[in-house]
């Protein structure tokens, strides 16, 4: 998800998939019809525009950036950050979410895990 604060990327994306973001930021719209005070509440507390939401919201197809599951924009939809930084990453599920938290955002615990599963099957 580093490519989200691309500025070329942003402006070719967009250009390449516009009448795709155009229809999907309508349907995110009404999504979060009557809930826009509490989601503007909660990106200024995780400290990301609204913009950036909408486009990792378009750019991941409405999907988990982990599992690819659909997202619902509401309670089901988390904003990932790196705890170090603060850098915000992208959107995950409840799941995906919970699953990062419980291994610390460690890149090494979770290919140590897919090895594990993937030793585990043959």
């Amino acid at each position: 998800m580093a490519r989200i604060h691309n500025k070329e990327y942003h402006a070719n994306y967009y250009l390449a998939n516009r009448d795709r973001i155009v229809e999907m930021q309508k349907e995110w719209r009404e999504s979060i019809a009557g809930k826009r005070h509490k989601f503007n509440r909660l990106l200024s507390r995780v400290g990301i525009a609204a913009i950036d939401w909408a486009f990792a919201w378009v750019s991941q197809d409405a999907k988990c950036a982990g599992c690819l599951q659909p997202l619902d924009g509401g309670q089901n939809t988390h904003i990932d950050h790196c705890h170090e930084t603060g850098r915000f990453r992208g959107l995950l599920c409840s799941s995906c979410n919970l699953a990062l938290g419980k291994i610390g955002d460690c890149s090494e615990t979770l290919r140590r895990l897919a090895d594990y599963l993937e030793d585990s099957r043959g």
